[in-house]
């Protein structure tokens, strides 16, 4: 007897929907990077990532000066653009991409609500 895992992947329908979904911005991990990264148990790649921008961002002073900024929001944008793939690929079992979507969306909204708390 199949489990629905191996049918689900399988299917080609069902194969849309994790590229569509993969494909997508992830603004959780566009702004709250390294604890959305920890509780995703994402991979390697992404902390890779995630480090040489935060030591750009630190050191930028004395390294690249003005540009450093400008790294550490381009190092950013490259984590949100990648952040469902490495969530997907990761450690944590997500059981199926509704599920995995509508985690990703309460990080969205929780990424929202710091940003409109941190303005104030």
């Amino acid at each position: 007897m199949m489990n629905n895992t191996y049918l689900q992947e399988e299917d080609p329908y069902y194969q849309k929907l994790v590229t569509q979904e993969l494909g997508k911005f992830n603004w959780g991990a566009f702004g709250l990077t390294w604890v959305w990264g920890l509780f995703n148990e994402v991979s390697s790649d992404f902390w890779k990532v995630f480090f040489i921008t935060q030591f750009t961002g630190i050191a930028g002073g004395f390294f690249v000066g003005p540009l450093s900024g400008l790294v550490s929001l381009a190092g950013s944008i490259y984590i949100g653009m990648k952040g469902n793939e490495w969530a997907w690929s990761g450690h944590k079992n997500w059981g199926s991409i509704d599920h995995f979507s509508e985690v990703q969306k309460k990080w969205t909204i929780g990424f929202l609500v710091y940003f409109l708390l941190k303005k104030w």
